[in-house]
Formats: structure tokens, sequence, C-alpha cells
């Protein structure tokens, strides 16, 4: 036999093993030998190549560069670690963690001055209880040269502005302090809102570094007093009203929001109307000084 010869029965008996038999069919025309001869050496080469591929195929897939990955999550801190790749996690999954939490602060320095040995610091006090929240403002006095707090006063009436006004950048619409005879007298301007523009103002003269209020108009008092009922400041509305007001409060309903209309002078007295709930709130205020509040009256609806 010829070594022609052997090398095709070799490659007749390597396609024979490796051609998975058929399902049997309607028997076709028989091809002519050579034809069959060349298809099952094609077939013979084609399924070395696969043999050869697959152990290739195996350790490619198992090497897979790192940046084909994308991200993985590290199993020790459960971090997200950057490995590259187009599917990244948003930003915020790797910087915020599950106890983050958000503090609001609760008092903020609005503004300070200086006046001879003092310092004056008006601070702004949140309260939550409301919705909008408000803020109760004060002017601080203390030391200019160790900080040692004299003196402490409330601006207007507790509770009495925004908070989320009074933290932008246009809070203070006036803040100053002028020489008086007897030290200096200060003077206080706030913005209420951007549509109601700055509330009234609030004066202190500055004596020792002690605060005292400046004498105020009627509207001021009716003001200062109204705000304070409203928030249950029971020593401010001591200070500026009569005990027989003071009396009254107890028979007449308490301002839920109130709403300053206007003042109207008659026989010595102010009297300055009010629009809350149910109806309308008149307080009367003596004018001359120190100017109180001396009667309440409740108009309903």
């Amino acid at each position: 036999m010829s070594l022609e010869q052997k090398l095709r029965d070799n490659l007749e008996a390597a396609g024979r093993a490796l051609i998975v038999p058929e399902t049997k069919r309607a028997p076709l025309p028989k091809p002519a030998r050579g034809w069959s001869h060349g298809l099952r050496f094609a077939l013979a080469g084609a399924a070395t190549v696969v043999v050869l591929a697959v152990p290739a195929l195996i350790l490619l897939s198992g090497g897979t560069s790192p940046d084909d990955r994308g991200a993985s999550i590290t199993p020790s801190t459960g971090d997200v670690e950057s490995t590259g790749g187009d599917t990244s996690l948003p930003p915020t999954s790797a910087t915020l963690k599950p106890d983050t939490t958000i503090i609001v602060e609760s008092q903020v320095v609005i503004d300070e001055i200086t006046f001879g040995d003092y310092r004056l610091t008006l601070t702004a006090s949140r309260l939550d209880e409301e919705e909008p929240p408000t803020a109760t403002v004060s002017m601080r006095v203390t030391s200019k040269d160790d900080g040692e707090i004299i003196d402490e006063a409330v601006v207007g009436s507790p509770a009495g502005f925004f908070w989320f006004t009074l933290t932008g950048s246009d809070a203070v619409c006036e803040f100053k302090s002028e020489l008086a005879p007897e030290g200096a007298e200060v003077s206080v301007q706030l913005l209420l809102s951007p549509s109601l523009g700055c509330s009234e103002q609030y004066r202190f003269g500055l004596s020792a570094g002690e605060l005292t209020p400046a004498p105020q108009s009627p509207d001021e008092v009716a003001r200062q007093f109204v705000g304070a009922w409203e928030a249950g400041d029971q020593e401010l509305m001591s200070e500026l009203a009569e005990a027989q007001a003071i009396t009254q409060v107890e028979v007449v309903p308490v301002p839920v929001k109130p709403m300053f209309s206007h003042c109207e002078g008659a026989a010595g007295s102010s009297y300055c109307t009010f629009e809350v709930s149910g109806g309308e709130l008149v307080v009367r205020v003596r004018n001359e000084p120190p100017g109180l509040v001396t009667e309440l009256i409740f108009v309903p609806d």
C-alpha cells in the first residue's frame, strides 16, 4: 500500500470518529468518491481547529482585563470601588452612607457692630413649631476685649420674623449706633419679606453696657404686645401692658396669625386694629409715656 493511500485511510478514520451520527433521512444519490473524501477531510480539519480553540477561549475568558468588568463592590466595606468601564454607579452611591443625616443650624449670627468697648450682635434663633419656620431675634452686648456677655434683649416680638428671610443676604435693613447724652442709641430694622419690606425701627438705649428699650410709638407697643401674647411670653406682656389689660387676656381669644391693620388716635389713646381668626382684635394703647396697653377689645365677625 502506498504512503498516499495510508494517509487517506488515516484521515477517513479520524473523520468518522469526529462526525456525530445523524438521524436517518431519505437516501440521496451517492456523490462521486472524490467529493466525499474532500468533505471528510474538511470536516476533520474543522474539528481539529475547534478542539484547539476551546482551551484558548477558556484561558482568554478567565483572564479578562479589569477595565472590561465595570464597577465592583468591595465585600468588606460595601463602598463602591471604581474599576473603569461604562457601568459606574452614580456619585451619590459612593459618597453617602446609611447613617448620613442633615443637620439644620438653629441659631445664626445676622450682623454685629462695635461701639466703644462693646460689641453688639444680632442673633436669630429658629423655631420649628410653625410652617414656614419663624425666628426670635435678640441683640447681645458683649465686652469687646474678653467677649463676656453683659446684657441681651429681644428685638421686636418673639417669633416675629421668618427664619429663611433672616438667613438671607439682605436680612438687615438697618443696624447702627449713635452717641447719646447717656451712652448711645441703637436702632435696628430687619427684613420681614421681599414683598412686605422692612420692619418698623426698633430702638434701644445703651448705657454702661445695658440695653433699655426706647420709648415706642403706640403701634409698636401694640405689635409687640400681640406678638408676645401669641407666643405666650407672659414676662414681655407684663412689661408692655397695665394690669387691667393682662386680666382681659384670660377672656379674649388668643390671636392666631394676627395681621396688623391700622391705628387711630382718640382721647389720649391709640386704638390699633389687628385682623385675627374669627374677627378683629383692637388694642388700646396710652399715648403718654410710657405707652402701655390699657384695654383689649375683640370684635367677632
